[in-house]
């Protein structure tokens, strides 16, 4: 209950304020009711690529999801960077007499700008929403189960929060000022853009496509292991037109022509008080979905000791019988400067073994464990297929090479000195 919750609340949130975010920018900046229908047709039309294409991934090995997702990402970093360029470009001189549609010095941004990153944030946050729907029934389970119901359960509740929190945002907002609207447009279009180069640099990384530079590899990581981070600074900037829109309801005109125009206002105003008050609970309780439930979720035991090994000209040798069991072992060596480098290793078959460091080029020295028989990332709960361990890509241990001689499995030191920098 609780995983489906949280991974719906992580996955989706973040795209759907977005989508909030940019219906008010059209609003506001964008022209008519026009750009808004285009900017939910944009939505719709994303929602249905992300079906399609979330059907083949499930179905077929047709489409390569790393790839898609590259293309997606970089098409949302530069309609991000042109949005970012057309809210603040100033304005062409008017004709003399002419009345500028939007106060401010920027010019009105065109409607397809913001609908096209609507549309392309929903294809691309959708897959992961829609992914739990392949896990309400696990294998051997029956679909009236007690488990299933809460699994269900989970993800409408996640659901529930993610729609009432944006939605509740949009009308929040619609009382908030230009400038203000546009202020936090921008921010959260930037947070949003960061985090986006982060997920298209650890493509790239995972496939080999680029060098591993030190710094790029640095904020990778960083990124990767803050993903609430930047959940909660844009939820936190994003709470700024809300909070607005609540004080400024509170200070009412006194200047009205009747009593049942000061009755219309101050319902509007109470109006506008609830729905920021919705935001800002759904944001709170956001915020303990994906920090103190997923803490409770992802309970689970510590990384297992690893067991520490010694070195014989320049040779590590760990005797074939003591990983002959199929499961994960792992094994610590300390460097020439003290610091323990772990590896670990696991027999795939009658006469390969996996093995690799302790750690991944995307999550960094965090470590892998088993579960349910099952090989996992620590940090971010993927399942290593068996048989790629060993090879590069995605969430793969980092590749250690090793030889088979009189019954041992040997490393050599030189291979583990060289990634002393991973453990560091």
């Amino acid at each position: 209950m609780l995983t489906n919750l949280v991974a719906v609340v992580q996955n989706a949130l973040p795209a759907a304020v977005m989508v909030a975010l940019l219906f008010v920018g059209v609003r506001w900046f964008g022209g008519n009711a026009r750009g808004v229908a285009l900017v939910l047709w944009a939505i719709v039309a994303g929602a249905v690529a992300a079906a399609v294409l979330s059907a083949l991934w499930y179905a077929t090995a047709v489409v390569n999801r790393e790839y898609v997702n590259l293309v997606a990402i970089s098409a949302a970093l530069v309609l991000g960077a042109v949005l970012l360029w057309s809210l603040w470009r100033p304005a062409r001189r008017l004709p003399h007499g002419a009345v500028p549609a939007v106060a401010g010095p920027a010019a009105p941004v065109p409607a397809i700008v913001p609908a096209a990153l609507a549309g392309v944030l929903a294809f691309i946050a959708l897959p992961e929403v829609l992914l739990p729907l392949t896990q309400f029934v696990a294998a051997g389970e029956s679909a009236l189960s007690t488990t299933t119901l809460l699994r269900v359960i989970g993800y409408l509740l996640g659901l529930l929060l993610v729609v009432l929190s944006a939605a509740a945002l949009y009308q929040a907002a619609k009382g908030a000022g230009s400038t203000v609207v546009r202020v936090v447009l921008t921010v959260a279009v930037a947070l949003t853009m960061f985090t986006q180069v982060v997920a298209v640099l650890a493509i790239l990384l995972g496939r080999g496509m680029i060098p591993v530079l030190p710094w790029v590899f640095a904020v990778v990581v960083w990124g990767l292991n803050n993903e609430t981070t930047a959940l909660f600074a844009l939820l936190a900037v994003t709470a700024v037109l809300p909070i607005a829109v609540w004080r400024g309801s509170r200070h009412l005109p006194t200047d009205h022509a009747n009593p049942a125009e000061l009755r219309t206002v101050r319902a509007r105003e109470l109006t506008r008080r609830r729905f920021c008050e919705v935001v800002l609970t759904g944001y709170v309780l956001a915020g303990l979905s994906v920090t103190v439930l997923r803490g409770y979720d992802e309970r689970g035991p510590a990384l297992s000791p690893a067991e520490p090994v010694a070195a014989e000209r320049d040779e590590i040798a760990i005797p074939l019988e003591r990983v002959a069991d199929g499961h994960l072992h792992r094994f610590a060596y300390p460097a020439s400067d003290g610091t323990e480098i772990r590896f670990i290793v696991i027999k795939k078959n009658a006469v390969a073994y996996g093995v690799g460091l302790d750690a991944c080029q995307i999550c960094g020295a965090s470590g892998y464990a088993e579960r349910d028989g099952k090989v996992v990332c620590t940090l971010c709960d993927v399942v290593m297929n068996v048989a790629t361990i060993g090879f590069k890509g995605g969430c793969n241990p980092i590749p250690l090479a090793y030889t088979v001689a009189g019954g041992n499995l040997v490393v050599r030191t030189a291979d583990l000195e060289g990634n002393r920098d991973v453990f560091a």
